[in-house]
């Protein structure tokens, strides 16, 4: 039998490993989809002031023209900081902590001033002055609540309202147009006014979220998507039904990318442009997210984009979890996936700008500790500076801010990252084989350290008898010895505190046995 080559791409736990692809590993730790390999996840850092004024459930980033601010929106109060000495409380006078609520915020830039809506309290803005705390929005009714709140071109769009003590599942307000630098001053409508409210009540269910795209705004219901359109005149704005088959499984599920929203439904991912959609995910990977759904938490879950690596993570609690421990990634270009712890429990992620002064950040060349081709972030000669994006993550419990893709470290531990397959049957299931050697290939730094297990087992459903752990030095071995007989064979790839790192061939070794 000649030696099988492969190159492992994805990750398929749901279905039964004698069922899949040489290509497809059955299980795997902190890897994601690379260029259509699978790459160890980079391990986080804290950053940040240690602890936040307020536990984080939300993040927002917000630009000055000098500074860059990350707005925490938390259990008890909102804070806003550089990540680096500024921890400022800027907690509205009306603010009502937010313990048992599940997603409590939703909000954005408008007019570069950041909105942030707590669905018990209601929607404030803020100056970006570390010294001031955040106001009401102007014109916003006394005592009304939205349980969704997004920007639109110069207008704030409220969703799914509590109007005068009665809540109004279907109802949607947008603003006046705000003043150049300024939040809407007006939601009456009017003559002078371009505010509107109106029921958006084509199919049942009430409003769950929204999202700006190009001119137009996409309004999520749970299984139903409709199209907000500027369109002047008396009316000022168009309400229509756009899809009817799928919506928004909870708010914050809902993300822009290259002129389209991708989606996370009651039941798929989606990605659409208005006119078509299509599932970015597979049975088996349906089934791995949504069958593990904590119901009761399900509203906490989210999704967000690693545009640097033209990703999606879906990020939803599991059976016991109050917030998500894990993220589902899925490449946007070829629909690979892998899998990545987060924090202990992560109620938020989000991508913005840094300031170049967040001292605990890595952002140029002399803090960088990794060598440039192993470095997961991008890199240019004047560091990141303000045209990095850095993903930053709350975590719960505790009062701190985590980046992402850094370091060989999680959560303060050393990361731990394997790729394994079973039920390697080489289309002959009713032979018994002999693996003697393994020959991987593996992109990674120089003296790299892995350890690569063999293992064999004779019915799929049988545990697989695995061979003692062979070390690999990257630059030192080619090949490793191996002993594993049975009908089925297994590997296993593992790797404890080593920079990012792919497999991009590996190579087995294997007789053929006979029958018995």
């Amino acid at each position: 039998m000649p030696n099988v080559k492969f190159q492992p791409r994805t990750v398929n736990r749901d279905r039964p490993a004698d069922m899949l692809p040489l290509d497809v590993v059955s299980a795997a730790q902190n890897v994601i989809p690379e260029d259509q390999l699978l790459r160890q996840a980079a391990g986080n850092a804290q950053v940040g002031p240690d602890p936040l004024l307020h536990e984080p459930r939300w993040l927002l980033a917000a630009q000055t023209d000098v500074d860059a601010y990350w707005i925490a929106a938390g259990v008890t109060g909102v804070v806003a900081t550089d990540l680096d000495a500024i921890n400022a409380d800027i907690t509205p006078a009306a603010f009502l902590p937010v313990s048992a609520l599940t997603s409590p915020y939703t909000g954005g830039i408008i007019e570069q001033n950041p909105v942030v809506n707590a669905r018990n309290s209601g929607p404030y803005w803020w100056d970006r002055d570390p010294l001031n705390v955040m106001q009401p929005l102007p014109d916003w009714p006394v005592g009304d609540l939205c349980d969704a709140m997004r920007p639109f071109r110069e207008y704030l769009v409220a969703m799914n309202i509590l109007a005068g003590g009665t809540r109004v599942p279907d109802l949607l307000r947008v603003s006046d147009a705000a003043p150049p630098g300024q939040v809407p001053q007006s939601w009456t409508p009017g003559v002078d006014s371009q505010a509107v409210e109106r029921s958006v009540a084509f199919r049942p269910g009430g409003l769950v979220d929204g999202l700006e795209l190009v001119d137009r705004f996409y309004i999520y219901k749970t299984s139903s998507v409709y199209l907000l359109q500027l369109i002047g005149g008396q009316f000022i704005f168009s309400t229509r039904p756009v899809f009817a088959t799928f919506g928004a499984l909870a708010r914050n599920c809902v993300i822009e990318w290259r002129g389209q929203h991708v989606v996370l439904t009651d039941g798929d991912l989606i990605i659409h442009d208005g006119i078509t959609a299509t599932s970015l995910i597979d049975e088996r990977v349906r089934r791995e997210i949504f069958d593990n759904l904590n119901g009761a938490n399900q509203e906490n879950s989210y999704i967000f984009l690693n545009a640097a690596q033209e990703q999606v993570a879906v990020c939803r609690p599991r059976s016991g979890e109050t917030y998500p421990t894990e993220a589902w990634v899925i490449s946007l270009t070829d629909g690979t996936v892998g899998q990545t712890r987060l924090l202990q429990e992560t109620p938020h992620v989000n991508l913005g700008i840094v300031s170049p002064n967040a001292g605990s950040l890595e952002l140029t060349w002399a803090e960088k500790t990794t060598q440039w081709n192993n470095d997961p972030t991008r890199w240019n000669e004047a560091g990141f500076l303000r045209t990095a994006d850095q993903l930053i993550a709350a975590e719960n419990p505790g009062a701190r801010l985590w980046q992402l893709e850094r370091g060989t470290q999680q959560s303060g531990a050393d990361l731990v990252a394997n790729i394994e397959r079973s039920g390697i049957a080489l289309d002959a299931a009713d032979r018994r084989k002999y693996c003697r050697r393994v020959w991987p290939s593996f992109e990674a730094e120089a003296g790299a350290v892995f350890t690569i297990e063999v293992g064999a087992h004779d019915h799929p459903a049988a545990p697989v008898l695995w061979g003692p752990p062979q070390p690999f030095t990257v630059g030192v071995d080619k090949f490793v010895n191996v002993s594993a007989q049975g009908y089925y064979l297994a590997y296993r790839v593992n790797a404890t505190a080593q920079l990012p790192w792919r497999v991009t061939n590996m190579e087995l070794e294997v007789e053929e046995m006979g029958r018995y």
